[in-house]
């Protein structure tokens, strides 16, 4: 009887833990704004506003909750996805081929912005963050192919994304005359997506090592 009691008051510390996590997340939701600058050749996804904390909760955890944080980097004539972050003690620098995604373009439109966007449809596990079914809304009428974090590869600019629990919509479109330079990141472990998951426990046990109590 004691130990059915440990378990149903441990049970309900994790469901007062996971509420209030999720709280906390829906009250940065409106600080997290990302960015994402293009060419033709080449583009940059991270987040806007460089901050760690506002509204009382901490942006920088919220990002890493979602599993969209740190630098990402498309470039289509390379077929090269690069996402650059801090994990533990290094900062990483996971590799992947735009091609991996395997987009189902389908029939259903809506309007984002005043543009038509088309559905697409592809099935993903991310370096980070959930996985599973990628549902993206695109369109022809901006002829570039990228989108928020690394997706991209459609026959127009992405302007909606959902990835696990989170929808990711552009608010405001900006188009320059000038010429956007994009460098590509270079800090970082280089690691390839198919053996990031190893790596990463590898990398867990490594610091833990390291700790001191």
């Amino acid at each position: 009887m004691m130990k059915q009691i440990a378990n149903e008051e441990e049970s309900n510390q994790i469901k007062s833990y996971v509420q209030k996590m999720f709280e906390n997340q829906l009250k940065a939701i409106p600080y997290l704004v990302y960015q994402l600058e293009f060419n033709e050749q080449k583009s940059s996804f991270s987040n806007l506003k460089n901050m760690n904390k506002d509204n009382g909760v901490n942006l920088k955890t919220t990002m890493r909750n979602i599993g969209v944080y740190g630098n990402y980097y498309t470039n289509i004539k390379e077929k090269e996805n690069l996402h650059q972050f801090d994990y533990g003690s290094i900062e990483v620098l996971i590799k992947q081929n735009v091609d991996e995604l395997d987009w189902t373009i389908t029939n259903e439109t809506k309007s984002i912005n005043g543009y038509r966007c088309y559905k697409a449809v592809t099935y993903h596990k991310p370096d980070a963050g959930l996985g599973g079914e990628i549902i993206a809304w695109f369109t022809p009428d901006i002829p570039f192919q990228f989108g928020p974090i690394i997706y991209s590869s459609l026959p127009g600019m992405i302007l909606e994304l959902k990835q696990g629990y989170y929808i990711f919509t552009a608010q405001e479109i900006e188009f320059s005359q000038k010429d956007i330079i994009i460098a590509r990141p270079t800090k970082g472990k280089n690691i390839d997506a198919s053996i990031w998951p190893a790596e990463k426990n590898k990398i867990k046990v490594d610091y833990m090592k390291t700790r001191t109590y």
